[in-house]
């Protein structure tokens, strides 16, 4: 697994990128090096050490489901929405 993470570094964008599609089993995303180095390093530690027990899986989603800030569809609690306020994930854009 070492050896493994190590090699990470010293592989081209489209070497990572033909290792994403071989440790997900999907097209990888069109980002820059580092953040497919991360995220297949990640992969490499969840397949060397078996990823989340099913316990902390049903405590993930069981948080999802009840936190409004940790909810993946973003519903916005309507005490909190203003046109005033900024919401949330707003990006700014300079011009």
């Amino acid at each position: 697994m070492l050896r493994q993470l190590a090699t990470l570094q010293t592989l081209s964008l489209d070497q990572l990128r033909e290792k994403w599609l071989d440790l997900y089993g999907t097209e990888p995303p069109k980002y820059k090096k580092q953040f497919l180095i991360k995220r297949l390093s990640h992969r490499i530690q969840e397949l060397f050490y078996g990823g989340l027990s099913e316990q902390a899986k049903a405590h993930l989603k069981q948080v999802a489901e009840t936190d409004p800030v940790a909810t993946v569809i973003r519903k916005i609690p309507e005490e909190r929405k203003s046109q005033e306020a900024i919401l949330p994930g707003t990006r700014f854009v300079r011009i």
